[in-house]
């Protein structure tokens, strides 16, 4: 939100006075609407299904298009007249440079799924709303709009935002599943495309077994990258394919669900199933054998695509705790609104909109077993307050209950930052940092390995083990520094296999990143330097900016040109 307040001051808009923006014609309502047809059509179909659920005589639902127009509306009349007055209807245009911070332009801005309440809107004429927009995307991960649930209550229910994103979630799924229509042609079961794939992975594979679209579940799983790319069964995930009803429409579409919960011990998730001879893997593997036999809480580091989360269940399925739930949590996935009732659940009638028989959180799910809790160092602090008190206290409170629940459940932890420089950033708690570092593990980057050999004959065995490699092929492979680490290398030699004929993989068919896009990461590199340095040496100068500036060997606009660039705020 303070972002976004930045932004609007940015642009010279007067909280005071909001822009009177005249409402598009008719006719070009119509345009918008035939443009978006597709869009349009799956929400109204969405909505029909998904609307009894939610209290409408409080609400209205928008829906927006990419490029911030309003072109549908429906809800409580009222709600709508009240809108009206600050033109929160269809042929409006949100984006922030026209109706400030709001839901709707933080969504299509930042591509985030948002609450703007009363006060945290710009404009003191839109401060009776209370509203929660969720991005809606194509399968190529192309922004196609928003979905917006506002209320002229100041007290909004958290419901409403939960339900925001299932509506968001389940338009993008349907969506996937019209364009799929000329896809490998299987016919298994029908599917209900709203609650059911939810939060579920789901593929749209051609007849070349080449994944074609995706779902937000989906590229978080195998990379924003995937699309075009062969597809592969993954290892602990089942494969269900989908038809739908239409008996002219058919698609294929492969949903992936993982056993995390009430799940027996595998063996493919077990430490000898873990790849490498290098002296760095085996010292990490000693300790986390060792530490499956205690109970401490466990910190797991490394670079995206190290492997932490195999480490984490090997550590489970080698426990005491092996046949009890492993259940993972992505961090950074969830909303700083939906902390407590994720990890802790709510009792019935907790707040408006809750399921009336309430709801188990994460860490009661995973009571006896093991809670894996994903990319910690982007946990909100409002989020790491609550988990301290967790960790410190060994029971959990369910919003709206009065009484603490005691669990037994270990937690693992893991993260790509580092967390003690975050710690002096301000960004994570230092007492949550020990009380989570009870044990560490810091995974090697395949950069630092001198196993990389071992890695690619594990995979050529495990995808096709009649395929070799010619020498120019391996010296592409040993030369290059694989940023993404063993995921990238995996992907990269199925991406071969896939290639290659005659069994035999050439240099050409190893197909990693080009110059320039490795200059553009360093670039990207470069900038995220430039700003830690800024914001190191205000913090030694304690925000002077003269002397600021004398440090890092640069004029006093320069820095202020800077520090806007990276809105870096001073606060030191």
């Amino acid at each position: 939100m303070k972002r976004s307040w930045n932004r609007c001051y940015d642009v010279g808009l007067n909280r005071e006075n909001a822009a009177d923006d005249q409402i598009i014609s008719t006719k070009n309502i119509k345009e918008l609407q035939k443009e978006n047809r597709l869009l349009l059509s799956v929400t109204k179909e969405v909505l029909e299904k998904m609307l009894p659920l939610m209290n409408v005589t409080e609400h209205i639902v928008l829906l927006v298009d990419s490029n911030g127009y309003v072109i549908y509306r429906i809800g409580n009349v009222k709600v709508a007249t009240k809108a009206q007055a600050v033109q929160l209807q269809v042929g409006a245009n949100w984006k922030e440079e026209h109706k400030g911070t709001n839901a709707i332009g933080i969504a299509l801005e930042d591509q985030q799924t948002n609450i703007i309440i009363g006060k945290d809107h710009f404009f003191k004429e839109n401060q009776f709303l209370s509203c929660t927009a969720s991005p809606i995307y194509s399968g190529e991960g192309k922004l196609l709009g928003v979905i917006d649930i506002s209320s002229a209550n100041e007290h909004f229910s958290i419901h409403a935002h939960m339900l925001s994103i299932s509506i968001a979630t389940a338009i993008q799924n349907k969506i996937l599943f019209e364009q799929s229509k000329e896809d490998h042609l299987l016919s298994l079961k029908e599917l209900d495309y709203t609650f059911n794939l939810h939060n579920k992975p789901i593929l749209s594979i051609d007849k070349e077994r080449t994944i074609v679209r995706a779902n937000d579940a989906a590229r978080r799983l195998l990379g924003d990258d995937c699309i075009g790319t062969p597809f592969q069964i993954i290892r602990g995930f089942e494969v269900e394919t989908i038809i739908d009803r239409t008996p002219k429409q058919f698609r294929s579409v492969a949903v992936f669900e993982g056993h995390h919960e009430k799940k027996k011990a595998n063996d493919n998730y077990c430490f000898k199933n873990i790849i490498g001879s290098c002296q760095t893997i085996v010292d990490v593997k000693k300790v986390a054998q060792k530490a499956a036999r205690y109970d401490y809480n466990v910190l797991i580091t490394g670079e995206s695509g190290t492997g932490k989360e195999i480490f984490a269940q090997s550590i489970h399925y080698a426990s005491e705790r092996k046949n009890e739930p492993f259940l993972a949590v992505n961090c950074s996935a969830i909303p700083d609104s939906l902390i407590e009732s994720e990890l802790f659940g709510y009792e019935a009638g907790a707040f408006t909109g809750a399921d009336r028989s309430g709801k188990k959180g994460k860490f009661v799910a995973a009571h006896k077993g093991t809670i894996f809790l994903d990319e910690i160092g982007d946990m909100s602090l409002r989020g790491q307050a609550a988990l301290l008190r967790v960790l410190q206290e060994r029971v959990v409170t369910p919003v709206g209950a009065v009484e603490p629940k005691r669990i037994n459940t270990r937690v693992i932890a893991a993260t790509h930052r580092d967390l003690l420089k975050e710690v002096k950033k301000g960004n994570f708690r230092e007492d949550l940092y020990y009380r989570l570092k009870e044990i560490s593990l810091s995974l090697p980057s395949l950069r630092d390995r001198a196993d990389i050999s071992e890695l690619v004959e594990h995979f050529l065995q495990t995808e096709h083990p009649s395929m070799k490699l010619t020498d120019d092929a391996w010296r592409k492979i040993k030369s290059y520094h694989w940023p993404g680490n063993i995921r990238e290398l995996r992907s990269s030699i199925v991406q071969a296999i896939f290639l290659a004929d005659y069994d035999v993989i050439e240099a050409r068919h190893i197909q990693i990143r080009t110059n320039v896009q490795e200059n553009m990461r360093e670039l990207k590199t470069l900038k995220e330097l430039e700003k830690e340095a800024i914001e190191s040496a205000l913090q030694e100068s304690g925000g002077n900016i003269t002397v600021t500036a004398k440090i890092l060997g640069i004029g006093r606009n320069t820095l202020y040109r800077k520090m806007k660039e990276f809105q870096i705020q001073t606060c030191y």
